[in-house]
């Protein structure tokens, strides 16, 4: 894989690439090199092991690199039981950090963390974290940067003023506002020479949580008053309204400036009312040329067919993206809003596509189990999809279904199974599936 970065005149080309005993994730860049030591060492002894070769013992941020990490212990020979992680306690049972200094943004404990066990430990089976005494021998995974060998020494120009963040895959400069509402944070942007952020994809809206984990403006507004479902929306900054992601769509209000709101380790769009105080986020383009797009993984393509933040699968001829993790009713709902349904699905092929894209795309998701188009309106006893499409390949979990009032369909996409569910009882993500564009 590689990265042009251009400065002034100069073309510096950068190769980054992981350690034959480390494993590369994401697929694409930017990504890490997680390397699983089989050799047991107690806490302190892992880090220090991971520190000298330039790491830390793996700290984890959302649910793809935790199921990521529990299928490569899997596989991996001398992986027993359960392997060090970098989170560690250094006073009370509730305030956890990672070694490495990232925010303790996302946990996946199996039982609230107790007195006494001040170190994190992930279980192999379960996926699910422990915590346990830092004295242990266990096994452990670091985590390091990607080794990059350029071909100059010549340093790239600084691409961001200084306190401004700089995104590779947008070329743009990020900057944290105050508190002010959504018309004084838009205003101060523009003192800068930007705009309040515009966002076109899950990734970008993850690098921004680096900056700030919290409820902040982003440039989408409304001019329509009162809201609702036919309402058209746009950016400050006058690009494409490409990508959104609405947790709860405030209709038949006046709620016309939209803050990216944070729920349970998620990050959906939200519309509030424009004299909210809150923080904003501002966006403007660096100060360096356009970079090359990232690569596109051989499971995954993203192509004119599809708007942002959908996937095309050139089978299928459709496009598929992930709903905000809600009910199987409120899924469905969100496809509709999207000119979409849950999915449908018609071979194994099908099926492994939509497993291997939202595996290897790590934004996505808070379980494995995501909802699909499928449901009964007679207590199990037929299946249809949303669709309309024929359900005519029929892959159930042994035991599925189950005759228990269990009416809507779900999919493991790391096993690659059918499961009947409950409508209504459970927050999952869920896949949209739509023709595509052209």
């Amino acid at each position: 894989m590689f990265r042009l970065i251009l400065a002034i005149v100069f073309i510096v080309t950068v190769f980054a690439d992981c350690p034959g005993n480390s494993v590369q994730w994401p697929r694409t860049s930017p990504s890490k090199c997680y390397t699983l030591v089989a050799e047991k060492a107690t806490f302190n002894n892992a880090e220090k092991r991971c520190i000298a070769n330039g790491g830390h013992l793996t700290s984890v941020h959302e649910s793809f690199t935790n199921s990521f990490l529990s299928i490569e212990a899997n596989y991996t020979k001398n992986f027993k039981s359960d392997f060090w992680l970098g989170a560690k306690s250094y006073n009370l049972p509730e305030s956890w950090n990672w070694t490495d200094g990232t925010p303790f943004d996302f946990n996946e404990w199996k039982s609230p963390p107790s007195s006494g066990a001040f170190c994190g430990a992930f279980d192999i089976r379960s996926g699910l974290w422990n915590a346990v005494d830092c004295k242990l021998k266990k096994s452990y995974v670091c985590k390091n940067d990607e080794i990059a060998n350029t071909g100059s020494t010549i340093k790239p120009t600084k691409p961001c003023p200084d306190e401004w963040m700089y995104f590779e895959e947008t070329n743009s400069c990020y900057y944290l506002a105050g508190t002010p509402n959504w018309q004084t944070t838009e205003d101060l942007c523009k003192s800068f020479g930007a705009h309040l952020m515009s966002v076109h994809s899950q990734s970008e809206v993850n690098f921004t949580k680096t900056i700030y984990n919290g409820d902040m403006w982003i440039g989408l507004y409304s001019k329509n008053n009162p809201i609702d479902w036919n309402s058209t929306w746009q950016y400050t900054d006058g690009s494409t309204v490409d990508y959104i992601n609405w947790k709860n769509y405030q209709s038949h209000d006046s709620s016309q400036c939209v803050q990216i709101h944070t729920f349970q380790y998620n990050h959906y769009f939200e519309n509030i009312n424009c004299s909210t105080l809150n923080y904003g986020m501002c966006k403007k383009p660096s100060v360096t040329s356009h970079p090359s797009p990232a690569p596109i993984t051989s499971t995954t393509q993203i192509s004119p067919y599809c708007l942002n933040g959908w996937f095309y699968n050139v089978n299928t001829s459709s496009c598929y993206t992930v709903t905000p993790a809600v009910n199987w009713t409120q899924s469905e709902e969100f496809c509709r809003f999207n000119n979409a349904h849950l999915t449908s699905f018609h071979d194994q092929n099908e099926l492994n596509f939509l497993s291997n894209t939202f595996i290897d795309n790590l934004q996505y998701g808070h379980l494995q189990s995501m909802w699909i188009g499928l449901y009964s309106a007679d207590n199990e006893t037929t299946w249809n999809f949303t669709d309309g499409s024929p359900f005519n390949y029929r892959p159930w979990n042994h035991g599925d279904p189950y005759g228990t009032w269990n009416n809507c369909g779900y999919y493991d996409i790391v096993f690659n199974k059918l499961h009947a569910g409950g409508c209504g009882n459970n927050d999952n993500n869920g896949i949209c599936k739509r023709l595509s564009i052209m």
